[in-house]
């Protein structure tokens, strides 16, 4: 049987001990129900892994490092993906497939169409519990290093800057075939960073668009390339996972 893994963010030498987070603490004791002296894996979401023994000391969980198993550089690509905010539990959805697809960075956006709103939370706790699903996803999927999700922010104050090295999406369900995303990756394969972004619900609005023509003539913000998925119309989340699916496969093969 696997060992299961858990998230500390500090891992110290091998025979010192660390606590554990206390949500990590509940998740571990009464989600997991690992039982002290139990073996875990534990990850700091910087690049290192360690194998560890289980301690609880005044209902408090620690892990005492045994030997330090894996390490890995920083990914050398930045995945970022620009979500346009969608419903809450398909936003959950495409959260955690992004971690599992190696998206290295998660920009959730206000645009014209996006329906969603808070209510009385505020962006800073919606936030945190996309970075805790984000979490999960991580110790499940062997990944090593954290995706980052960033606060919510408008389309216009995220296409602010670019870098002649790279590569900048937007998924347009009205490009079927012309220019397909996969043929973007094709023609820039050293491309570095790597951002697409992803309307909501209903797809992006006029001044969506107009922002992203705008931005073609750019020479500070642009250009963002319009892009295609392929024949089909795509729901928000689907087409998220789709490019992002490419985008690892492209990232594979150099």
């Amino acid at each position: 049987m696997s060992l299961k893994r858990l998230l500390c963010t500090t891992i110290p030498p091998v025979g010192q001990s660390a606590p554990l987070s206390e949500e990590e603490t509940l998740h571990t004791l009464h989600v997991l129900r690992l039982q002290v002296g139990d073996t875990v894996l534990v990850i700091d979401g910087c690049g290192v892994e360690a194998s560890a023994k289980l301690e609880v000391k005044a209902k408090k969980a620690f892990i005492k490092i045994e030997a330090h198993t894996r390490k890995e550089p920083k990914p050398a690509t930045v995945l970022a993906l620009k979500q346009a905010i969608i419903k809450a539990d398909a936003m959950s959805l495409v959260v955690e497939k992004a971690t599992e697809l190696g998206c290295t960075d998660f920009y959730p956006l206000f645009t014209e169409y996006v329906a969603v709103r808070f209510k009385d939370r505020e962006p800073a706790e919606i936030q945190n519990r996309w970075q805790r699903i984000s979490d999960q996803a991580l110790k499940q999927s062997g990944r090593l290093w954290k995706m980052t999700v960033h606060a919510p922010e408008k389309l216009s104050n995220s296409l602010t800057t670019a870098s002649p090295s790279g590569l900048y999406l937007w998924a347009d369900e009205t490009q079927h075939s012309d220019s397909l995303l996969a043929t973007a990756l094709f023609k820039k394969p050293k491309a570095n960073p790597i951002e697409i972004a992803i309307g909501p619900e209903g797809g992006w609005g006029p001044a969506d668009r107009a922002l992203f023509l705008a931005l073609l003539k750019s020479e500070t913000a642009g250009p963002w390339q319009a892009v295609g998925l392929g024949p089909h119309i795509l729901r928000a989340e689907t087409a998220a996972i789709c490019a992002l699916s490419l985008c690892q496969s492209a990232l594979l093969m150099r």
